[in-house]
């Protein structure tokens, strides 16, 4: 856990300007993909209205209200990360969403929504600006 939060503020702290666009990663060949395996097909999930699928956001809280945050990546693009009573937070000096000031280095996963927001189930990080 510590070593992930000196590697968020360690990209945060420094030149903001990516000097390599983001990996391409194609699909392995259907070819190599095994055949699932027979068997009973799992119970679905709950599912949230609209979701689609899994997503996590890393970045520097732009704005927060204490139940909604506003994530900037490194790339410029900001998320917005809704939260439940259910979500799970792990920041330094505080264990709420509202304890997470702007400026914080975070990462957030959660559901994906059709808006490009998500609901975090996990939220972790610095939770305070550490680059004043």
């Amino acid at each position: 856990m510590i070593a992930l939060l000196a590697m968020l503020i360690a990209l945060f702290t420094g030149d903001r300007t990516p000097t390599t666009p983001p990996p391409e990663v194609d699909p392995p060949p259907a070819a190599t993909m095994p055949a699932p395996a027979p068997g009973p097909a799992p119970a679905p999930a709950p599912a949230l209205a609209g979701a689609l699928g899994r997503m996590v956001a890393v970045g520097r809280v732009a704005a927060t209200d204490g139940t909604t945050l506003q994530v900037e990546s490194l790339f410029g693009t900001t998320t917005t990360v809704h939260t439940t009573p259910d979500t799970k937070v792990h920041v330094l000096f505080g264990s709420r969403v509202a304890d997470i000031s702007a400026g914080a280095v975070i990462a957030a996963y959660g559901t994906k929504h059709p808006d490009g927001s998500l609901t975090a189930t996990f939220v972790a990080g610095a939770g305070l600006d550490f680059t004043r």
